[in-house]
């Protein structure tokens, strides 16, 4: 045989192993693609369980957070409503109120005489007495 006939025949020899050989590089291939595909998805599940994750932890400390707000307000309400009687007068404001006109009764004593101051203040007296009696006032705290 010629070295050219032995060529041909090796050419035809790796011709048909090439062909041999595509089917198997696109299948290693598609695999290749399908392994890149999977690793993706596995890449994207684990950021999306990262998220969830953590917006599961922004729910929980908003969760606290608005239980310790509901609690503040329950104390707040419950102060307020300590201070105030079931017909809504205010203790607090009415004892602030006494408390700024005391002054005023004092000064009255001084600008009058004995005898004016008595005219103004047992009027001033049986008002306040009356108001603490309407506040339902019992003597308990504020």
């Amino acid at each position: 045989m010629d070295y050219r006939d032995e060529g041909a025949a090796i050419e035809m020899r790796i011709a048909q192993l090439e062909e041999a050989i595509a089917p198997l590089r696109a299948a290693r291939g598609a695999e290749s693609d399908a392994a890149a595909d999977r690793a993706r998805r596995a890449a994207a599940l684990r950021a999306a369980e990262a998220r969830e994750t953590e917006l599961l932890r922004e729910i929980t400390e908003l969760s606290v957070a608005l239980k310790g707000d509901q609690e503040l307000l329950r104390k707040a309400h419950a102060e307020a409503a300590a201070r105030t009687t079931p017909d809504g007068f205010n203790r607090f404001h009415f004892f602030a109120l006494c408390a700024g006109l005391a002054p005023l009764f004092g000064l009255a004593m001084f600008a009058a005489d004995t005898e004016r101051a008595a005219v103004v203040l047992v009027p001033a007296a049986v008002v306040i007495i009356g108001a603490i009696g309407a506040s339902g006032w019992r003597g308990e705290g504020l």
